[in-house]
């Protein structure tokens, strides 16, 4: 700023000291907003590939948070498993049912078999009403072996079925 006004006499003396002053300025503002474009594509590129490495970072936030659910799930379905095997029926209702829930968050179109009709129960449905008859409170209630060992069975397979929903197992 010092200069210009120190040379403002030299450079308006003459015109073609002004029109070398003007040219060297429009070169000088080509030049900046060149600068200023690459800037701003560089500022876009570096944008887009930080929102894909974002996008990766929740999507392998989301796999370990689904394997967590999954594997509570199939805790849950133990529980149930070792309630059912020392005919604590109660407590294998409360766990299955805590089983359902984890489920229905975490796997919310699982089915092990379609239930039949519109009324009908599906698989899950079934077991859960199965145990929920073998906690009455009367002479009648618990479980025969062949019952159990059919309960037992449709767990296995509900774990089966739970387990192919692992984020883990998935390509």
């Amino acid at each position: 700023m010092g200069s210009a006004v120190w040379f403002r006499g030299d450079v308006l003396a003459s015109q073609e000291h002004l029109n070398v002053l003007s040219y060297w300025g429009t070169v000088a503002t080509l030049i900046a907003l060149l600068l200023a474009i690459s800037e701003t594509a560089y500022s876009i590129q570096t944008t887009k590939s930080l929102q894909a490495q974002t996008a990766a970072a929740l999507e392998s936030v989301r796999r370990v948070e689904d394997a967590s659910t999954i594997s509570d799930c199939i805790a849950a379905i133990d529980v149930t498993h070792h309630a059912v095997l020392t005919e604590r029926y109660d407590a294998a209702l409360g766990a299955y049912q805590h089983f359902r829930k984890l489920c229905v968050r975490t796997i919310p179109s699982f089915h092990a078999s379609p239930a039949q009709g519109p009324s009908a129960l599906s698989d899950l449905g079934e077991l859960e009403l199965k145990l929920s008859s073998a906690t009455r409170v009367n002479a009648g209630a618990g479980l025969s072996k062949p019952q159990k060992h059919d309960i037992l069975k449709r767990l296995l397979l509900i774990k089966q079925a739970v387990e192919q929903h692992n984020p883990a197992n998935r390509c």
